[in-house]
């Protein structure tokens, strides 16, 4: 299945494009673990939603957000809490992504390949809570200190959450650059609290082999933090290994409300 992303206009919403109609989806309840994504060229950031419902009806249920580089990115994205769907629900997803920081325009094309889901799921977790991307679409950097594994400052995600957050993963794209041929090593915190006052809930490590333009996609916490209560300021830093800056991109990917 490929499906287009809007040319030319960064974090414009491409159109839905079916996956599985209703007459193709499981007439049982059922639940999706996930994605797979193919072609993913010349952009650093996109994202994606998943959608329920008729054509020019649909709901989002799920964002996904990812990483790609100059050359194509493949892979898979599954859920930490698989996705609910009624039965007979079709399926449609869209997106969106930023043109990258040289200016050059945006790659039209996109593939995805297969949903991955169960048929009438007992005894696992799932949930209708949507999986969400902070901050929606807007690029957000962090730039890390010149001294090895000394913390960058705090790089505010949101003033004041409008719901409680369950931290489900740290997403981190490459922003342009070019890590070291030695490879890279990069922790990022993530706090909560008023600046300069932040609690560290989670901390999570990302590192390349080579030297390249690379994105590192998304690093899932292994459970769901459940640490960010509405109301809440949420902030990142970083350090890595070497005694230079890099920057590089951070969203978060968390369950709104209550699960």
């Amino acid at each position: 299945m490929v499906f287009a992303a809007t040319a030319g206009a960064a974090w414009t919403n491409g159109s839905w494009v079916e996956i599985i109609s209703a007459g193709a989806a499981p007439a049982v309840d059922w639940a999706i673990d996930g994605v797979h994504i193919e072609g993913i060229l010349d952009i650093a950031e996109i994202e994606y939603d998943i959608g329920f419902g008729a054509a020019s009806a649909e709901t989002v249920v799920s964002t996904i957000r990812m990483g790609g580089n100059t050359n194509s990115v493949s892979g898979s994205v599954l859920f930490p809490i698989l996705l609910q769907a009624p039965a007979s629900t079709r399926v449609s997803i869209r997106t969106r992504n930023r043109s990258e920081t040289s200016g050059v325009s945006l790659t039209t094309q996109q593939w995805a390949k297969l949903l991955y889901y169960l048929n009438r799921p007992t005894g696992v977790s799932s949930s209708a809570a949507v999986l969400k991307a902070a901050p929606a679409a807007a690029l957000m950097t962090i730039t890390t200190s010149a001294t090895a594994w000394a913390n960058s400052a705090w790089s505010q995600v949101e003033a004041s959450t409008s719901e409680d957050w369950q931290l489900a993963a740290v997403n981190v794209t490459e922003a342009g650059i070019t890590f070291d041929n030695s490879g890279e090593e990069i922790e990022i915190d993530v706090g909560v609290g008023a600046a300069s006052s932040e609690v560290v809930i989670t901390t999570v490590r990302v590192h390349t082999r080579q030297s390249t333009d690379v994105s590192q996609g998304v690093v899932m916490d292994p459970i769901l933090i459940n640490a960010i209560p509405s109301g809440s300021r949420v902030a990142v830093r970083a350090r890595h290994r070497r005694a230079t800056t890099v920057t590089f991109n951070v969203a978060l990917q968390y369950y709104g409300g209550s699960l």
